[in-house]
């Protein structure tokens, strides 16, 4: 395949292109709406939000969806992967009349994860002669992986280091983490690059975020009240009962907090977990098999947020919780952990994990259609 040296200015062209998209998707879900989007709300990006449920569409109660909130709470490689999985349907659509399947378009991905993109731009295929090519560079390019551009007068495309990111979303992506902040400012007064990003939660219901990331900030908004701001690097945040409430009217429950953190969670909380795992090895060992298939998640929530701050919410939300009616959820019920262990590994590799709404010992909730797409499938009907 014949390719052409990428220029830097296009490399940051593109870096600039994927922050625009994401810091709007993750706008537009907080709102609820694609208020946000102004006079480019025709752009394909807003229906393409709409489709996939990140945020509501214009016939219904402007509100925050369980898809759109999920997707604010995911670490930052799962995000640019449920943007691929938004493109891939998209497509879908489009090309229901025209043969196109969705192996063909994971054989493209893979075609495309193994290009050097990082020094080469490609040339942009024709609708022609290859319309699923043509098709998944396109719709890469509207949720902002793929940067069409000109070079020696043909046109090419450069690709955002986040689709790699996207493509095996459970690496770690320090770089690009960087990359998606703002370029000014001086450069000393930052961070270290592995505390960039991160939240120390302690027990008397204070945050300390690391960040300059507006997105962040703006998540950490959502349940809890600014207090102060440390060299316009560490913001401090304080959780109360009544910015919970207001939270919990919205859709964010203790669990999407309590994940949040979690994922969030600053490297000393890190190494404090480290250390209770090598004192505790000995005990695991005369467990029983419940504790062995212990849902990761849960043993990370638990055992690096104190106790007393994941009780105090927990607690918090039954005293707030008022019966609520969720549609388009499909409960399987009598699930052994080996069980759900299988069916969350599904979901996460379909790029569907974000689809679990609600689990405990036995039972498992799930979006309707993510069921019918991933996990239908896989359970006997008879």
């Amino acid at each position: 395949m014949p390719r052409m040296p990428l220029a830097q200015l296009s490399f940051q062209n593109t870096l600039d292109a994927s922050r625009s998209v994401l810091h709007m998707t993750t706008a537009c879900a907080l709102a609820g709406s694609i208020d946000p989007f102004g006079e480019k709300r025709g752009q394909p990006l807003a229906s393409m939000l709409q489709y996939y449920r990140l945020v509501p569409t214009s016939s219904e109660t402007r509100e925050i969806t369980s898809e759109g909130l999920s997707f604010c709470m995911q670490p930052l490689q799962q995000q640019w992967w449920t943007l691929v999985s938004v493109a891939l349907d998209r497509i879908l659509v489009l090309t229901k009349n025209s043969g196109v399947t969705r192996a063909e378009l994971w054989q493209l991905l893979a075609v495309l994860f193994a290009l050097n993109t990082s020094q080469f731009v490609y040339p942009f295929p024709e609708k022609e002669k290859d319309l699923a090519a043509f098709q998944i560079l396109a719709r890469l390019s509207e949720v902002g992986l793929v940067y069409p551009l000109i070079s020696g007068g043909r046109r090419c495309f450069a690709l955002s280091p986040h689709f790699h990111h996207a493509v095996c979303w459970s690496s770690t992506a320090p770089l690009c983490t960087a990359a998606l902040l703002d370029s000014g400012g001086n450069s000393m007064g930052r961070v270290r690059r592995e505390d960039e990003d991160t939240i120390i939660t302690e027990a008397n219901f204070r945050l300390y975020a690391y960040t300059k990331n507006p997105d962040l900030l703006n998540i950490l908004n959502q349940f809890a009240e600014r207090d102060a701001e440390v060299d316009q690097m560490i913001a401090c945040y304080r959780v109360t009962r009544r910015t919970f409430a207001a939270a919990l009217k919205r859709g964010i429950g203790s669990s999407h907090i309590l994940q949040f953190l979690a994922v969030k969670a600053h490297p000393s909380m890190l190494m404090h977990h480290r250390e209770g795992d090598s004192k505790k090895a000995s005990g695991l060992s005369v467990l029983g098999a419940g504790t062995r298939f212990k849902n990761a998640s849960d043993i990370r929530i638990d055992e690096i947020i104190p106790q007393s701050f994941c009780d105090q919410l927990m607690t918090w939300e039954k005293e707030c919780r008022r019966l609520i009616f969720s549609r388009n959820l499909v409960l399987l019920r009598n699930v052994t952990a080996v069980q759900k262990e299988l069916l969350l590994n599904a979901l996460s590799s379909g790029g569907e994990r974000h689809a679990v709404v609600h689990q405990e010992k036995g039972y498992l909730v799930v979006q309707r259609e993510a069921y019918e797409r991933v996990l239908a499938p896989l359970i006997p009907t008879e």
